[in-house]
């Protein structure tokens, strides 16, 4: 019975994607609209739709977890070269000028900017923790 809802519900979802997506084309940040593309152009069965749905699902949380690694690696680079920097001043600076740099607005402490039609801008890494 669940196997029945579950083939009954993709089913569908994939007839009502057809209804949107332009003939030939499949929206690429749309799951559903890809396997709709996908079972049309390679006449996928119900049983290869799913699968082919389930590959391409852990395909892409596969490559979000990438992305969120490389974020927090470079997190880390970015604190490392700032500790460095800062051990570096310490060096040449005497303590009330070292002070003033420290209070000081860093670059990378503005609000971070939007770009782009979706939003994306770069956020500032907090290296304080």
């Amino acid at each position: 019975m669940k196997s029945y809802l579950t083939n009954t519900t993709l089913a569908l979802c994939l007839l009502s994607m057809s209804a949107l997506a332009a003939p030939g084309q499949a929206d690429k940040h749309n799951p559903q609209a890809r396997l709709n593309h996908l079972m049309n152009e390679l006449g996928l069965d119900q049983l290869q739709a799913e699968q082919v749905h389930e590959i391409l699902h852990s395909q892409h949380q596969q490559i979000r977890a990438l992305h969120q690694q490389q974020r927090e690696a470079s997190k880390d680079d970015v604190c490392a070269i700032r500790a460095d920097t800062h051990t570096q001043l310490a060096g040449i600076l005497n303590d009330q000028q070292l002070a003033a740099f420290e209070a000081m607005p860093k670059p990378h402490e503005r609000p971070a900017r939007r770009s782009g039609a979706a939003g994306r801008g770069h956020s500032p890494v907090d290296c304080s923790a």
